[in-house]
């Protein structure tokens, strides 16, 4: 009995010995596993990280300026960038309307610059712009709307009197154009003076 008293005894000692290193194993993996740092995410190789919302706005600032320096070509690149970030941006919007009816691109320019105005009506150039544009495109009578709107928002603009003249006599209203020259002429546009003068010659001769 006293034989199997110790044997029962070292298989116990045994046992726990055991336990102890299997739950010893647990607990070192466990803090080893905690103390690993957390995976980064790794950008690829080479490529810088970019901040789009800064790029997008360097390309407004750029393209901005680019405008005032009369390079359309880079205009027309950079805020295109810069209005896909930021649609409500209304000054790049009619600088890329205005730039795209100067390069040649009439269509590209009558939809940027109604949309800008849609916001902003009071901005001259913007009109002056879109009438162009759409004259460009042999499409007066387009012309003539945008020009009753510009009218309509500043009567005293002596340019817009005197591009709906132009406008009208090439649509074969003469009357109408008649009006609008001498109106323009009336505010002090000496090109709206030369018109009028030219289509009374013009009417005298018939």
């Amino acid at each position: 009995m006293r034989w199997v008293a110790i044997l029962l005894v070292v298989a116990l000692l045994c046992a726990g010995t055991a336990t102890l290193l299997v739950y010893g194993g647990y607990e070192y993996n466990r803090v080893a596993d905690a103390a690993l740092p957390e995976p980064s995410v790794a950008t690829p190789m080479g490529e810088p990280i970019v901040d789009a919302p800064a790029a997008a706005g360097q390309s407004c600032a750029d393209g901005k300026a680019a405008f005032l320096a009369k390079d359309y070509e880079r205009t027309t690149t950079l805020l295109a960038v810069c209005l896909d970030a930021n649609p409500a941006d209304v000054d790049a919007r009619l600088q890329l309307g205005r730039a795209y009816a100067a390069s040649g691109r009439y269509e590209r320019a009558d939809a940027e610059l109604a949309a800008a105005l849609a916001a902003r009506p009071e901005d001259a150039a913007a009109w002056q712009a879109l009438a162009y544009a759409r004259t460009q495109s042999g499409n007066d009578r387009s012309a003539e709307s945008a020009l009753d709107k510009w009218i309509a928002w500043d009567p005293s603009a002596p340019v817009a009197w005197r591009m709906r003249a132009e406008a009208r006599y090439r649509v074969g209203d003469s009357e109408g154009a008649g009006r609008d020259a001498a109106q323009a002429c009336a505010l002090g546009d000496e090109d709206g003076c030369t018109l009028q003068k030219r289509m009374k010659d013009v009417s005298r001769r018939r």
